[in-house]
Order: structure tokens, then sequence, then C-alpha cells
């Protein structure tokens, strides 16, 4: 491939890798100041083996949100044409008016007043919603009451999670 010819064909490369970098590199620095102000000091090399698959997710996750907008959208400006904001606005404001093939008028207008007769909402009196509490309680099935109350228990009985125990299940969780 010629040279320079990388940042043309991909935008990233002009500036949103190097600024995401920057800041990641950032994230790494502050962490070892961290360590070395830290009570006892951590030397430099503990800290490199501290930092977990996890951990440098959450930096780059971080290292990301710290990319500015401008920055992503100044690398594709050299690239694509990006509308003035006044164009965009002028294309919404203008009312299009697309007119249906011959014949099928009367037919999509009917459907689309279909939709005008048809009651999608109410409100519900004392009476309906007593009515329905009843009809619920009736379906009520007894076995399902009886799982319910067996599972509840079991539930009950399993030991409660220490700190560190939790700490790492919300760390596990807001990957997902």
């Amino acid at each position: 491939m010629p040279p320079n010819t990388i940042s043309l064909i991909q935008p990233l490369d002009q500036g949103i890798i190097r600024s995401f970098k920057a800041y990641y590199c950032r994230e790494l620095v502050r962490m070892q100041i961290a360590a070395i102000d830290a009570t006892p000091p951590v030397p430099l090399s503990e800290v490199a083996k501290q930092i977990t698959v996890l951990k440098a997710v959450h930096m780059m996750k971080r290292a990301l949100f710290m990319v500015k907008p401008s920055t992503i959208e100044n690398c594709f400006k050299n690239r694509f044409v990006i509308e003035s904001q006044a164009e965009v606005e002028e294309i919404l404001d203008e009312n299009y008016q697309v007119s249906p093939p011959s014949g099928m008028s009367k037919q999509i207008l009917t459907n689309l007043s279909n939709d005008d007769r048809t009651q999608c909402y109410g409100e519900l009196t004392d009476t309906d919603i007593t009515r329905g509490i009843k009809s619920d309680d009736q379906d009520f099935d007894e076995d399902d009451h009886a799982e319910s109350v067996s599972s509840e228990v079991s539930e009950s009985d399993k030991p409660v999670p220490n700190s560190l125990a939790a700490l790492n299940a919300l760390e596990t969780d807001s990957l997902l």
C-alpha cells in the first residue's frame, strides 16, 4: 500500500486512535501514581501485574469516553462531506407529499382511518378492576402456590455473600 494512504482509507487513523491511546496512557499513569502515593508504596512491576483484563477494559472505556466529539467529527470531515446543521434542518422542515399509485388511494385511506375508530385505551372503573382481580383469583392454581412457597424457602436458606463476593459479582456483571 502506498505511504500515507491509510489515513484516507481509514479515518480513525487520523486522530481518534491517537487520542484514545493518549487517554489510555493517562489512565495507566494515574494508576501508577496512585500506587506510588499509596501508604506502603507499591513497586511499578507489581502494578503492572495487578492489571487484569477487566481493569484494562474499564480503563479503555474511560479513555474512549474522553475522546471528544469534535475529534471524531474532524477525522471524518476530511474524508466525507458533512452537511451543516442548517441544511439538515431545512430538509427536515420541508413537507414531502407522496401520492399513492392510482386506484390505491381509497384503499389506503380506508386502512388508515380504521385506526381512528379502534379504541386502544380507556379508563378502568372500580367494578372493572374488582372483576379482574376476582377472575385472577379464581384462575390461581394451588399447585403453583405450593411450588412458589417451596422455592422461597430454599432461596432463603442460601448463605449471604460477603462484601468481596458481592463486589466481584458487580464487576463481572457490569461487562454484560
